[in-house]
């Protein structure tokens, strides 16, 4: 005959609380991590956004330098030019860390069309030393002609420089190195063979808050912040939360809310599907 053993009361009582200590420590390990990866993707894009200011500064310097030359034909005297090569090669380098590759490229192109720039100049201005008087006019003197060629061509790059660092702020202002690129369990989730479970919430959570920090919105206060990372019923207040704080963060940016399945959500009347969650996934990679 089989004894069947059952669990006091008191070892049934240590069981549970074991297990929702452990869903706790899980849940909280994940927001850690995602915190501390937040922290690093932004001190990574404040770097960024500094070296595009000085990027920027050094060919606002360059444009005024040619204007000057243009005008009057000569060099002006800068005693700190070594100081100034020194501080070019520093913007290249931190840009080479810290910036796009289309960035890093457009500014070496800058520095290309700067320097045959130079180079035309000096052919111009060495006019001299072999008997000929320069002219700054390009109808009577071909190599001044070619400066002025030179100066459009330099100026064309600072251009399209200026342009590319325009859009990717416009475009990237405030996100995260990588936020295109979050990362989910189970993703995308299936309907026909997957429940939802905690950690799919948590994470999403995480993910949306990043997005909100990025754009200068406190962190989201959620109900039932901490969530067990097996499966779940997923209340209706947790999915409209999460699609409130993410609509704030398009709002912040000028941009239109996502439209989602089920608009109007009602507690015990709409039952969260893993649409709803794919639908968040793909909202907040699109921010």
């Amino acid at each position: 005959m089989m004894t069947v053993m059952q669990l006091t009361p008191v070892e049934a009582t240590l069981i549970g609380t074991t297990a929702g200590a452990l869903a706790s420590f899980s849940s909280t390990l994940l927001i850690q991590r995602a915190t501390l990866a937040r922290e690093r993707e932004n001190r990574i894009w404040e770097r960024r956004a500094t070296v595009y200011e000085d990027a920027l500064t050094s060919v606002n310097r360059g444009e005024r330098f040619r204007a000057g030359v243009l005008e009057t034909g000569e060099l002006p005297e800068v005693p700190a030019q070594r100081g100034r090569e020194v501080e070019a090669d520093l913007v290249l380098a931190r840009l080479r860390i810290y910036g796009s590759r289309r960035v890093v490229n457009a500014h070496l192109r800058t520095i290309a069309a700067m320097t045959q720039w130079i180079s035309s100049f000096a052919a111009w201005k060495e006019q001299a030393a072999h008997g000929r008087t320069p002219v700054r006019d390009p109808a009577e003197d071909p190599l001044w002609a070619a400066v002025l060629r030179e100066a459009e061509r330099a100026q064309s790059a600072d251009l399209a420089f200026v342009e590319i660092i325009q859009t990717e702020i416009q475009t990237d202002m405030g996100r995260p190195v990588g936020a295109s690129n979050f990362t989910f369990t189970n993703d995308p989730l299936s309907p026909q063979t997957m429940s939802v479970k905690g950690q799919h919430v948590t994470e999403l959570r995480s993910a949306i808050n990043t997005v909100r920090t990025a754009r200068g919105l406190a962190a989201f206060t959620w109900t039932d912040p901490t969530l067990p990372t097996g499966s779940i019923r997923v209340k209706a207040v947790h999915l409209s939360e999460m699609r409130t704080a993410l609509n704030q963060a398009y709002q912040a940016v000028g941009r239109t809310a996502p439209a989602y399945t089920d608009p109007a959500l009602g507690a015990g009347t709409t039952s969260i599907k893993a649409a709803h969650l794919n639908e968040l996934r793909n909202a907040v990679r699109g921010l």
